[in-house]
């Protein structure tokens, strides 16, 4: 992982289910620079992450993570 002066900007799509929630806590704890992109039907109390709302077809949305992945549970 990169050192906090180069931290790593994570992006990732879901983030506020059950599961994505737990994996979510767990970057947060490894100081991840984590970004979630939903739809925003959710609300989330998880301190330390950063929300963007858009669509997942608007590539201006990613285009600075260093990682992006999916943790979406449907098509």
């Amino acid at each position: 992982m990169k050192s906090e002066a180069s931290q790593m900007k994570v992006l990732m799509i879901g983030g506020t289910g059950l599961i994505s929630t737990a994996v979510t806590k767990r970057l947060i704890e490894q100081k991840v620079d984590l970004y979630l992109m939903n739809r925003g039907q959710r609300k989330h109390n998880i301190k330390g992450v950063k929300m963007i709302t858009c669509d997942i077809q608007d590539e201006a949305c990613v285009k600075d993570a260093d990682v992006i992945f999916s943790i979406v549970g449907y098509p």
